[in-house]
């Protein structure tokens, strides 16, 4: 057996508005294998939507965990890596000023990158959930930053294609969404995705049980790790698991009855989801107004899967 010194380490990461994530990966037969995974929540998107800037908080928070990245990166010899940075970066005015500093910081470098190509990645990092069954899917992310929701084709015969997506500037940290203010709020998301909806007339789909939707977040896995009663969130038990969405707006239910204390206290919520899980809740009720379909695939994967796909693909 090769020592890991000798393997060729892939490395990807995905900054976030809410999220700084790494994966360093061996390539394998089947695709990649994970010897490194790390998550921590920076917050970048803190007051952006007031300010229009990254403020100096959140800058300092993620550079810290780029650095983290980079000395494993180093520690496990990788050979190629690639780093993105999602909504917060595109909205931010002085983005360009942090992606330098970044750099100088960390030695990184991270592109920023559009929505058609997080959405990209998205469908990549995901794509091993769909069920060949379903010649059509609907794949959505609920970010802190925006919220994408991409138009699948899907057929046996070939990868998943997209046909459209719609990307907007709503996410958990950059709204202030609850119950009272969430109708006013995701107005301008209900518009795009009726739209996303007519153009597609994806509704005579859904009637025929020709889609499939897969749901990648925060906020799905952590409804769902509290469908499941787990002591702890763990990603083995949530990665491609089928929840009934009648389920999940049921927890939603549970969870508008509890109070701030109750979620800290929770397991599955805590410090981290406390004051995000209602917001994102509040979009998914959203995404199940327009688009109703029974089960959801819950999806702990998505553009770091996709970057590392990417990258060993065009290593071969």
């Amino acid at each position: 057996m090769a020592k890991q010194k000798d393997l060729k380490h892939f490395a990807a990461i995905d900054l976030g508005t809410n999220s700084c994530r790494l994966l360093i990966a061996t390539p394998t037969t089947a695709g990649f294998k994970v010897v490194f995974a790390f998550s921590r929540m920076v917050r970048l998107g803190e007051d952006l939507a007031q300010h229009q800037r990254i403020l100096e908080g959140p800058m300092n928070r993620t550079i810290l965990a780029l650095k983290f990245c980079a000395e494993k990166m180093s520690e496990f010899n990788v050979e190629h890596y690639k780093a993105v940075a999602t909504a917060a970066c595109r909205m931010a005015e002085n983005r360009d000023e942090f992606i330098e500093r970044i750099h100088q910081e960390s030695g990184l470098t991270v592109d920023v990158i559009d929505e058609s190509t997080e959405a990209e990645l998205s469908l990549f990092g995901c794509s091993g959930l769909l069920k060949p069954q379903y010649p059509y899917a609907i794949v959505f992310d609920i970010g802190g930053g925006s919220t994408e929701v991409i138009w699948v084709s899907h057929s046996t015969k070939g990868s998943p294609t997209i046909i459209d997506y719609v990307s907007v500037p709503i996410g958990v940290i950059n709204q202030d969404l609850n119950q009272l203010t969430a109708k006013t709020i995701l107005a301008p998301m209900e518009h795009m995705f009726e739209k996303l909806s007519a153009k597609n007339n994806i509704s005579s789909y859904l009637a025929q049980d020709q889609v499939q939707m897969i749901g990648t977040s925060g906020t799905v896995t952590t409804l769902a790790a509290i469908d499941m009663n787990l002591k702890k969130y763990d990603r083995k038990y949530i990665d491609g698991v089928m929840v009934s969405s009648n389920r999940l707006l049921s927890i939603i239910d549970q969870l508008y009855q509890m109070s701030n204390d109750e979620k800290l206290a929770h397991s599955c919520i805590g410090h981290s989801r406390a004051d995000l899980i209602i917001p994102g809740a509040e979009i998914f009720k959203c995404i199940h107004h327009f688009w109703p379909v029974k089960n959801l695939i819950i999806a702990d994967r998505g553009v770091r899967e996709g970057i590392l796909m990417k990258m060993l693909q065009s290593s071969t």
